[in-house]
Protein backbone atom coordinates (compact mmCIF):
# COMPACT_ATOMS: atom_id res chain seq x y z
CA UNK A 1 0.00 0.00 0.00
CA UNK A 2 1.36 3.64 -0.73
CA UNK A 3 0.96 6.29 1.63
CA UNK A 4 -1.97 8.40 0.45
CA UNK A 5 -1.71 12.23 -0.59
CA UNK A 6 -3.51 14.52 1.49
CA UNK A 7 -4.27 17.79 0.41
CA UNK A 8 -6.10 20.61 2.51
CA UNK A 9 -6.81 23.80 1.14
CA UNK A 10 -7.83 25.53 4.26
CA UNK A 11 -9.90 28.39 5.56
CA UNK A 12 -9.34 31.06 8.42
CA UNK A 13 -8.95 28.87 11.18
CA UNK A 14 -6.99 25.28 11.40
CA UNK A 15 -6.15 23.26 14.93
CA UNK A 16 -5.84 19.83 15.90
CA UNK A 17 -8.45 19.35 18.72
CA UNK A 18 -9.16 15.97 20.60
CA UNK A 19 -8.09 13.69 17.26
CA UNK A 20 -10.28 16.02 15.02
CA UNK A 21 -8.99 18.27 12.11
CA UNK A 22 -10.61 21.99 12.72
CA UNK A 23 -11.44 24.36 10.44
CA UNK A 24 -13.42 28.01 10.73
CA UNK A 25 -14.54 29.71 7.78
CA UNK A 26 -16.51 32.68 8.25
CA UNK A 27 -17.66 33.46 3.69
CA UNK A 28 -20.38 35.45 2.77
CA UNK A 29 -20.94 33.51 -0.19
CA UNK A 30 -22.42 35.50 -3.10
CA UNK A 31 -24.42 38.06 -3.73
CA UNK A 32 -27.94 38.64 -1.63
CA UNK A 33 -31.47 38.11 -3.32
CA UNK A 34 -34.41 38.66 -1.86
CA UNK A 35 -34.45 39.51 1.82
CA UNK A 36 -33.15 36.62 3.36
CA UNK A 37 -30.67 34.46 0.72
CA UNK A 38 -27.66 34.75 -0.44
CA UNK A 39 -26.37 32.84 -3.77
CA UNK A 40 -23.12 30.83 -4.32
CA UNK A 41 -20.65 32.68 -4.96
CA UNK A 42 -20.43 31.62 -9.30
CA UNK A 43 -24.09 31.99 -9.27
CA UNK A 44 -26.19 35.06 -9.65
CA UNK A 45 -29.85 36.83 -8.38
CA UNK A 46 -32.16 37.17 -10.99
CA UNK A 47 -34.88 39.31 -10.02
CA UNK A 48 -36.64 39.70 -13.47
CA UNK A 49 -39.25 36.62 -13.46
CA UNK A 50 -41.48 38.29 -10.28
CA UNK A 51 -39.33 36.12 -7.90
CA UNK A 52 -35.64 36.28 -6.44
CA UNK A 53 -33.46 33.22 -7.40
CA UNK A 54 -30.24 32.22 -7.66
CA UNK A 55 -29.34 30.64 -11.43
CA UNK A 56 -26.04 28.68 -11.41
CA UNK A 57 -23.83 29.61 -14.71
CA UNK A 58 -25.51 28.85 -18.14
CA UNK A 59 -22.85 25.82 -18.69
CA UNK A 60 -23.79 24.66 -15.24
CA UNK A 61 -27.11 23.47 -13.60
CA UNK A 62 -28.78 22.87 -10.22
CA UNK A 63 -29.43 24.86 -7.03
CA UNK A 64 -28.00 28.16 -7.19
CA UNK A 65 -28.17 28.59 -3.41
CA UNK A 66 -26.24 25.05 -2.63
CA UNK A 67 -24.54 23.55 -5.88
CA UNK A 68 -24.07 23.75 -9.33
CA UNK A 69 -22.91 20.82 -11.23
CA UNK A 70 -23.09 19.94 -15.15
CA UNK A 71 -25.49 16.98 -14.83
CA UNK A 72 -28.56 16.82 -11.90
CA UNK A 73 -28.87 13.27 -13.21
CA UNK A 74 -25.90 11.93 -11.51
CA UNK A 75 -26.57 14.25 -8.44
CA UNK A 76 -28.14 13.99 -4.95
CA UNK A 77 -29.23 17.48 -3.46
CA UNK A 78 -29.95 17.28 0.22
CA UNK A 79 -31.52 20.69 0.95
CA UNK A 80 -32.24 22.39 4.17
CA UNK A 81 -34.60 20.69 6.53
CA UNK A 82 -33.48 17.97 5.19
CA UNK A 83 -35.58 17.91 1.45
CA UNK A 84 -34.49 15.47 -0.71
CA UNK A 85 -33.97 15.15 -4.47
CA UNK A 86 -32.40 12.05 -5.82
CA UNK A 87 -31.14 10.89 -9.00
CA UNK A 88 -34.49 10.10 -10.35
CA UNK A 89 -35.62 14.00 -9.64
CA UNK A 90 -38.23 13.29 -7.21
CA UNK A 91 -38.31 15.09 -3.97
CA UNK A 92 -38.67 13.10 -0.45
CA UNK A 93 -37.95 14.18 3.25
CA UNK A 94 -36.02 11.98 5.66
CA UNK A 95 -37.30 12.82 8.76
CA UNK A 96 -34.67 10.73 11.33
CA UNK A 97 -32.49 11.59 13.98
CA UNK A 98 -30.23 8.68 13.56
CA UNK A 99 -27.60 8.03 11.09
CA UNK A 100 -28.69 6.61 7.44
CA UNK A 101 -27.50 5.87 3.76
CA UNK A 102 -27.81 8.18 1.26
CA UNK A 103 -26.51 6.36 -1.93
CA UNK A 104 -23.99 3.02 -2.71
CA UNK A 105 -22.74 2.07 -5.61
CA UNK A 106 -20.11 0.49 -7.28
CA UNK A 107 -17.88 2.35 -9.77
CA UNK A 108 -15.88 0.71 -12.74
CA UNK A 109 -15.95 -2.96 -11.51
CA UNK A 110 -13.84 -2.60 -8.59
CA UNK A 111 -14.53 0.37 -6.34
CA UNK A 112 -17.35 0.47 -4.28
CA UNK A 113 -18.46 3.79 -2.23
CA UNK A 114 -20.97 5.12 0.20
CA UNK A 115 -22.52 8.09 1.40
CA UNK A 116 -24.04 8.76 4.92
CA UNK A 117 -25.85 11.50 6.47
CA UNK A 118 -26.82 12.07 10.17
CA UNK A 119 -29.57 15.00 10.73
CA UNK A 120 -29.60 17.10 14.24
CA UNK A 121 -33.13 18.49 15.38
CA UNK A 122 -32.51 22.36 15.40
CA UNK A 123 -34.96 25.19 16.89
CA UNK A 124 -38.14 24.90 15.42
CA UNK A 125 -38.63 20.98 15.13
CA UNK A 126 -36.26 21.21 12.23
CA UNK A 127 -33.65 18.55 11.25
CA UNK A 128 -30.62 19.32 9.21
CA UNK A 129 -27.41 17.33 8.24
CA UNK A 130 -24.93 18.42 10.27
CA UNK A 131 -22.54 15.12 9.64
CA UNK A 132 -21.74 13.38 6.13
CA UNK A 133 -19.17 10.06 5.63
CA UNK A 134 -17.93 8.76 2.63
CA UNK A 135 -16.73 5.28 2.43
CA UNK A 136 -15.00 3.82 0.02
CA UNK A 137 -13.51 0.75 -0.64
CA UNK A 138 -11.13 -1.19 -3.21
CA UNK A 139 -10.77 -4.67 -4.88
CA UNK A 140 -7.93 -6.00 -6.29
CA UNK A 141 -10.47 -8.18 -8.66
CA UNK A 142 -13.37 -7.09 -10.52
CA UNK A 143 -16.34 -7.22 -7.88
CA UNK A 144 -19.14 -10.23 -8.19
CA UNK A 145 -23.06 -8.68 -8.51
CA UNK A 146 -23.49 -9.65 -4.61
CA UNK A 147 -19.49 -8.49 -3.56
CA UNK A 148 -18.04 -9.33 0.02
CA UNK A 149 -17.35 -6.11 1.63
CA UNK A 150 -14.56 -7.62 3.80
CA UNK A 151 -12.60 -8.47 0.38
CA UNK A 152 -11.99 -5.14 0.26
CA UNK A 153 -9.89 -2.30 1.43
CA UNK A 154 -11.67 0.33 2.87
CA UNK A 155 -11.20 3.73 3.94
CA UNK A 156 -13.40 6.45 5.75
CA UNK A 157 -14.02 9.98 5.85
CA UNK A 158 -16.29 12.08 8.12
CA UNK A 159 -16.90 15.32 8.31
CA UNK A 160 -19.11 17.25 11.21
CA UNK A 161 -20.57 20.91 10.96
CA UNK A 162 -21.60 23.47 12.82
CA UNK A 163 -21.75 27.21 13.83
CA UNK A 164 -19.98 28.83 16.70
CA UNK A 165 -21.89 32.05 16.58
CA UNK A 166 -23.88 33.19 13.82
CA UNK A 167 -21.86 33.58 10.09
CA UNK A 168 -19.39 31.27 11.30
CA UNK A 169 -18.68 28.29 10.58
CA UNK A 170 -16.74 25.53 11.96
CA UNK A 171 -15.92 21.91 10.24
CA UNK A 172 -14.47 18.91 12.35
CA UNK A 173 -12.87 16.39 10.28
CA UNK A 174 -11.89 12.20 11.25
CA UNK A 175 -10.69 9.58 8.99
CA UNK A 176 -10.00 5.73 9.45
CA UNK A 177 -9.39 2.44 7.75
CA UNK A 178 -9.80 -0.92 8.76
CA UNK A 179 -7.27 -0.85 11.38
CA UNK A 180 -7.59 2.11 12.49
CA UNK A 181 -10.23 4.13 14.98
CA UNK A 182 -11.23 7.16 13.66
CA UNK A 183 -8.18 9.82 13.80
CA UNK A 184 -6.94 13.02 12.75
CA UNK A 185 -5.73 13.39 9.50
CA UNK A 186 -2.30 13.63 8.10
CA UNK A 187 0.56 12.85 5.76
CA UNK A 188 0.99 8.99 7.44
CA UNK A 189 -2.97 7.92 6.59
CA UNK A 190 -2.72 5.35 3.95
CA UNK A 191 -5.31 3.80 1.36
CA UNK A 192 -5.75 1.88 -1.15
CA UNK A 193 -3.20 -0.69 -2.76
CA UNK A 194 -2.67 1.44 -6.34
CA UNK A 195 -2.24 5.13 -4.36
CA UNK A 196 -5.98 6.33 -5.08
CA UNK A 197 -6.39 9.02 -2.49
CA UNK A 198 -9.29 10.92 -1.06
CA UNK A 199 -8.82 14.83 -0.60
CA UNK A 200 -10.63 17.21 1.16
CA UNK A 201 -10.62 21.07 1.29
CA UNK A 202 -12.65 23.63 2.55
CA UNK A 203 -14.43 26.95 0.96
CA UNK A 204 -13.84 29.19 2.78
CA UNK A 205 -16.17 31.75 0.88
CA UNK A 206 -19.35 29.52 0.68
CA UNK A 207 -18.45 27.80 4.27
CA UNK A 208 -18.59 24.55 2.83
CA UNK A 209 -16.47 21.63 3.23
CA UNK A 210 -15.66 18.95 0.24
CA UNK A 211 -14.58 15.71 -0.49
CA UNK A 212 -13.02 14.84 -3.13
CA UNK A 213 -12.72 10.93 -3.94
CA UNK A 214 -11.16 10.68 -7.89
CA UNK A 215 -11.15 6.63 -7.69
CA UNK A 216 -14.64 6.37 -6.91
CA UNK A 217 -15.92 9.02 -8.92
CA UNK A 218 -17.43 10.88 -5.96
CA UNK A 219 -17.65 14.80 -4.69
CA UNK A 220 -19.20 15.81 -2.02
CA UNK A 221 -19.57 19.45 -1.02
CA UNK A 222 -21.62 19.80 2.57
CA UNK A 223 -22.43 23.37 4.20
CA UNK A 224 -24.33 23.16 7.75
CA UNK A 225 -26.95 24.78 9.56
CA UNK A 226 -26.40 28.45 11.35
CA UNK A 227 -28.07 27.24 13.85
CA UNK A 228 -27.69 31.32 15.54
CA UNK A 229 -29.00 32.88 12.44
CA UNK A 230 -32.31 29.93 12.46
CA UNK A 231 -32.69 31.10 16.37
CA UNK A 232 -32.31 34.94 15.63
CA UNK A 233 -34.42 35.55 12.54
CA UNK A 234 -35.78 32.04 11.58
CA UNK A 235 -34.26 32.08 8.40
CA UNK A 236 -30.49 31.77 7.04
CA UNK A 237 -28.80 33.40 4.66
CA UNK A 238 -26.93 30.18 3.40
CA UNK A 239 -28.82 27.33 2.44
CA UNK A 240 -27.58 24.51 4.76
CA UNK A 241 -27.15 20.78 3.65
CA UNK A 242 -25.12 18.93 0.64
CA UNK A 243 -24.62 17.73 -2.75
CA UNK A 244 -23.20 14.60 -3.78
CA UNK A 245 -22.55 14.14 -7.18
CA UNK A 246 -20.71 10.55 -8.98
CA UNK A 247 -18.65 11.22 -12.24
CA UNK A 248 -21.29 11.79 -15.20
CA UNK A 249 -18.68 10.77 -17.47
CA UNK A 250 -18.16 7.02 -15.66
CA UNK A 251 -22.15 6.56 -15.38
CA UNK A 252 -22.43 3.70 -17.54
CA UNK A 253 -19.60 1.81 -15.53
CA UNK A 254 -21.62 3.01 -12.45
CA UNK A 255 -24.26 0.35 -10.57
CA UNK A 256 -26.13 2.23 -8.11
CA UNK A 257 -28.08 0.49 -5.17
CA UNK A 258 -32.19 0.26 -6.34
CA UNK A 259 -33.29 0.29 -2.42
CA UNK A 260 -31.45 3.85 -1.03
CA UNK A 261 -33.34 6.67 -0.84
CA UNK A 262 -31.27 8.47 -3.67
CA UNK A 263 -32.73 5.72 -6.35
CA UNK A 264 -30.95 5.38 -9.55
CA UNK A 265 -30.84 7.81 -12.94
CA UNK A 266 -33.08 5.61 -14.53
CA UNK A 267 -35.60 4.64 -11.05
CA UNK A 268 -36.96 2.87 -9.58
CA UNK A 269 -38.87 5.98 -8.61
CA UNK A 270 -39.60 5.51 -4.51
CA UNK A 271 -42.76 7.63 -5.15
CA UNK A 272 -44.63 4.70 -6.85
CA UNK A 273 -42.97 2.22 -4.61
CA UNK A 274 -44.80 4.04 -1.61
CA UNK A 275 -48.01 4.85 -3.13
CA UNK A 276 -48.09 0.23 -4.22
CA UNK A 277 -47.33 -0.13 -0.37
CA UNK A 278 -50.08 2.10 0.30
CA UNK A 279 -47.57 4.06 2.64
CA UNK A 280 -46.77 7.87 2.68
CA UNK A 281 -43.62 9.06 1.35
CA UNK A 282 -42.48 10.11 4.21
CA UNK A 283 -42.88 6.88 6.04
CA UNK A 284 -40.91 4.90 3.45
CA UNK A 285 -38.34 6.76 3.67
CA UNK A 286 -37.60 5.92 7.01
CA UNK A 287 -38.43 2.52 5.98
CA UNK A 288 -35.50 2.59 3.47
CA UNK A 289 -33.09 4.12 5.72
CA UNK A 290 -33.75 1.52 8.54
CA UNK A 291 -33.74 -1.40 6.20
CA UNK A 292 -30.18 -0.42 4.54
CA UNK A 293 -28.65 0.02 7.90
CA UNK A 294 -28.34 -2.82 9.53
CA UNK A 295 -26.63 -3.87 12.68
CA UNK A 296 -23.33 -4.60 10.36
CA UNK A 297 -23.58 -1.04 9.38
CA UNK A 298 -24.02 0.71 12.74
CA UNK A 299 -20.98 2.97 14.17
CA UNK A 300 -21.73 3.15 18.24
CA UNK A 301 -21.29 7.03 18.01
CA UNK A 302 -25.21 6.69 19.13
CA UNK A 303 -26.08 3.64 20.59
CA UNK A 304 -29.63 4.12 20.83
CA UNK A 305 -29.81 4.28 16.85
CA UNK A 306 -27.80 1.11 16.48
CA UNK A 307 -30.25 -0.64 19.00
CA UNK A 308 -33.27 0.85 17.19
CA UNK A 309 -31.78 -0.98 14.02
CA UNK A 310 -30.75 -3.86 16.16
CA UNK A 311 -34.46 -4.70 17.38
CA UNK A 312 -35.95 -3.08 14.04
CA UNK A 313 -34.38 -6.21 11.83
CA UNK A 314 -34.72 -8.97 14.87
CA UNK A 315 -38.90 -8.29 15.95
CA UNK A 316 -39.69 -7.22 13.31
CA UNK A 317 -39.66 -10.53 11.29
CA UNK A 318 -41.79 -10.04 8.26
CA UNK A 319 -42.12 -7.16 5.99
CA UNK A 320 -45.35 -6.72 6.92
CA UNK A 321 -44.24 -6.62 10.33
CA UNK A 322 -41.72 -4.09 9.05
CA UNK A 323 -44.30 -1.52 7.54
CA UNK A 324 -46.70 -1.57 10.35
CA UNK A 325 -44.44 -0.79 13.02
CA UNK A 326 -42.75 2.26 11.24
CA UNK A 327 -46.46 3.37 10.18
CA UNK A 328 -46.68 3.88 13.66
CA UNK A 329 -43.29 4.15 14.72
CA UNK A 330 -42.71 6.78 12.24
CA UNK A 331 -44.69 9.57 13.48
CA UNK A 332 -42.02 10.20 16.90
CA UNK A 333 -39.50 10.99 14.14
CA UNK A 334 -42.15 13.13 11.69
CA UNK A 335 -44.79 14.83 14.19
CA UNK A 336 -43.83 18.44 14.52
CA UNK A 337 -45.78 19.05 17.69
CA UNK A 338 -43.56 16.34 19.05
CA UNK A 339 -40.40 17.95 17.39
CA UNK A 340 -40.88 21.10 18.71
CA UNK A 341 -41.52 20.19 22.11
CA UNK A 342 -38.30 17.81 22.07
CA UNK A 343 -35.77 20.73 20.86
CA UNK A 344 -37.40 23.66 23.07
CA UNK A 345 -36.89 21.11 26.22
CA UNK A 346 -33.44 20.64 25.12
CA UNK A 347 -33.41 17.30 25.61
CA UNK A 348 -30.58 14.16 24.57
CA UNK A 349 -29.91 13.36 21.46
CA UNK A 350 -30.90 9.87 22.41
CA UNK A 351 -34.48 10.76 23.26
CA UNK A 352 -36.22 10.42 20.05
CA UNK A 353 -34.51 6.81 18.93
CA UNK A 354 -34.89 5.53 22.76
CA UNK A 355 -38.82 6.22 21.75
CA UNK A 356 -38.34 4.32 18.61
CA UNK A 357 -36.94 1.87 19.83
CA UNK A 358 -39.47 1.25 23.02
CA UNK A 359 -42.20 1.72 19.92
CA UNK A 360 -40.64 -0.82 18.46
CA UNK A 361 -40.26 -3.63 20.66
CA UNK A 362 -44.49 -2.28 21.70
CA UNK A 363 -45.44 -3.54 18.18
CA UNK A 364 -43.27 -5.87 16.37
CA UNK A 365 -41.64 -7.70 19.80
CA UNK A 366 -45.49 -7.46 21.17
CA UNK A 367 -44.14 -5.97 24.15
CA UNK A 368 -46.39 -4.45 26.55
CA UNK A 369 -44.37 -2.84 29.22
CA UNK A 370 -41.88 -1.15 26.87
CA UNK A 371 -45.34 0.32 25.53
CA UNK A 372 -46.18 1.78 28.89
CA UNK A 373 -42.40 2.57 28.88
CA UNK A 374 -43.06 4.21 25.64
CA UNK A 375 -46.00 6.36 26.85
CA UNK A 376 -43.89 7.36 29.96
CA UNK A 377 -40.67 8.64 28.48
CA UNK A 378 -42.75 11.10 26.49
CA UNK A 379 -45.37 12.39 28.30
CA UNK A 380 -42.56 12.56 31.72
CA UNK A 381 -41.00 15.59 29.71
CA UNK A 382 -44.26 17.69 29.25
CA UNK A 383 -44.54 16.53 25.64
CA UNK A 384 -47.54 15.32 24.16
CA UNK A 385 -48.37 11.97 22.72
CA UNK A 386 -48.50 11.29 18.28
CA UNK A 387 -51.86 10.27 17.95
CA UNK A 388 -50.44 7.08 16.84
CA UNK A 389 -49.02 6.39 19.77
CA UNK A 390 -51.76 7.44 21.60
CA UNK A 391 -54.01 5.36 20.04
CA UNK A 392 -51.62 1.86 20.69
CA UNK A 393 -53.26 0.55 24.24
CA UNK A 394 -50.65 -0.89 26.14
CA UNK A 395 -52.32 -3.82 27.70
CA UNK A 396 -50.82 -7.19 27.96
CA UNK A 397 -52.00 -8.84 24.55
CA UNK A 398 -50.70 -5.92 22.19
CA UNK A 399 -50.22 -7.97 18.73
CA UNK A 400 -54.40 -7.23 19.21
CA UNK A 401 -54.34 -3.37 19.61
CA UNK A 402 -52.60 -2.44 15.99
CA UNK A 403 -55.68 -2.78 14.16
CA UNK A 404 -55.82 0.70 13.48
CA UNK A 405 -52.20 0.58 11.63
CA UNK A 406 -53.34 1.35 8.17
CA UNK A 407 -53.30 -1.11 5.65
CA UNK A 408 -52.78 -4.89 7.03
CA UNK A 409 -53.04 -6.68 4.16
CA UNK A 410 -49.40 -8.26 3.22
CA UNK A 411 -46.56 -6.16 1.61
CA UNK A 412 -44.20 -8.14 -1.41
CA UNK A 413 -40.55 -6.73 0.04
CA UNK A 414 -39.55 -3.89 -2.75
CA UNK A 415 -37.21 -5.05 -5.19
Amino acid sequence: MKPVHLMFVLATGLAIVNGQLVTNTSGEAGELCGLHHRCLSISYCNKSIGNYECLCPDDLVGNGKLGCVRNVSNTVFIQSDPHVKNLYHEFLTVGTPCRYRVMEYIYNDRFWAKVYADNFLYHGGKYFVNRIEMKAGVSKEPLSEIPDSSKLTWLSVLIEGNTTSEGHYQFKEWRKNESISWTTPNENTRFLQDGSEIVTHYDDVNNMAIILAYDVGLKISFRPADIFALESSKRMPLVPGAVITVDDGELAKTQFSETDISSTPDGPSVKRLAVELNVTLNIFAIFLTLNNYRVNEATSDNQECDAVVRDFGNMCTYIQDEFDAVKRCGHLYLDQELLVCVQSKYLSEEFLPLAFKLCIQATCGKNSPSCHKLKKHITDVGCDLPKPIEELNCGTDVQLLLKSVENNAQVECPA
